[in-house]
């Protein structure tokens, strides 16, 4: 492993157990312990897929296949387009956080200082959503694209039966803590991402058709 993965693991405390090659994408893929348990992502500072065991361990394999080809169209993005995307939403959700920080620290100063306080409250308040806002758009653009990706790779009629038995069998977190909500919150809800890609239909390779190049 790199130094620069190296540092990362340690960043984030994941402890490597092993790296894989994976068939259906023709790639190697980093399983680490993590506290997450449903860890799987794409790190392009150090261009690795990284999932953790807990979700490695996933009987279900059909959904582990999915997941991976989903992580791997991240990958396969055009570079200059993924990092635009990347940058936006990192650079409007960071400014819209501190938007929403800043219009607290105004709305009590307004108690105590000046009603005209209130008016600047407001203000940094909807100029700061609307900055969130376009952040997490932009990461919803750069999820369903992967998943686009993944339907492609794997076909319509896999993915319907994905989508049949993650309803029959949802994932239930045994901890919801502040990763999952970040995580909830930076993916589009699975209804929008199944009308993305039903609409996308007519482009999307069948089962039959399972190569993407």
């Amino acid at each position: 492993m790199n130094l620069w993965l190296d540092l990362y693991l340690d960043l984030y405390k994941y402890k490597p157990i092993k790296e894989i090659y994976v068939k259906s994408i023709n790639d190697k893929v980093l399983v680490v312990h993590s506290k997450d348990e449903y860890l799987a992502k794409y790190v392009p500072f150090i261009n690795q897929i990284i999932i953790g065991e807990d979700l490695f361990s996933i009987q279900d394999k059909h959904r582990l296949n999915y997941i991976l080809v989903h992580e791997y169209g991240h990958k396969k993005m055009n570079r200059i387009i993924f990092f635009i995307l990347l940058s936006i939403g990192i650079f409007n959700m960071i400014i819209g956080v501190m938007g929403l920080i800043s219009s607290v620290v105004y709305f009590l100063l307004s108690f105590v200082k000046t009603e005209l306080l209130m008016y600047y409250t407001f203000l940094i308040m909807f100029v700061s959503l609307f900055f969130l806002v376009i952040g997490i758009l932009a990461s919803w653009c750069l999820e369903l694209y992967a998943d686009l990706y993944a339907v492609r790779k794997i076909g319509m009629k896999e993915y319907f039966y994905l989508l049949d038995q993650r309803r029959k069998n949802p994932i239930i977190y045994k901890k919801k803590d502040f990763n999952y909500f970040v995580n909830y919150i930076l993916h589009p809800p699975e209804k929008v991402t199944e009308l993305i890609i039903r609409i996308f239909h007519k482009y999307i390779y069948t089962s039959e058709d399972i190569i993407v190049k």
